[in-house]
């Protein structure tokens, strides 16, 4: 599952998704849209999650930075949940270039929106 955070980045809600999705046995991977090189940028996090067999461990640390489209982009992620580790390499990333009509109010709500 990719989990897409919002314009605050890799917060500890977005890590509490991935997560909770991790704990559910799926496989979550959390990928940092708005990542930076200045200070704040996101290199990985360790969290304690409650499951119904006790506290499990959980890590993701986040590598590899290449740029592609202009945007800078963790190409390695390793993510630990308990004993089982999963890598996950990015080769190439694709921008599919949505145009700007995909994010326009539909006429049917434009009347509800208040101005």
């Amino acid at each position: 599952v990719l989990v897409l955070p919002e314009i605050f980045g890799l917060n500890p809600w977005v890590r509490s998704v991935a997560g909770r999705l991790a704990l559910a046995d799926y496989a979550a991977l959390v990928v940092p849209l708005f990542s930076r090189t200045a200070p704040g940028l996101a290199l990985g996090y360790e969290m304690t999650q409650d499951s119904p067999m006790g506290p499990i461990q959980a890590s993701i640390k986040l590598s590899e930075y290449k740029v592609f489209g202009g945007i800078k982009f963790p190409t390695r992620t390793e993510m630990t949940v308990g004993p089982q580790q999963m890598i996950t390499v990015v080769k190439d990333v694709t921008l599919n270039g949505v145009p700007d009509s995909a994010f326009a109010i539909p006429a049917a709500v434009q009347p509800l929106i208040k101005k």
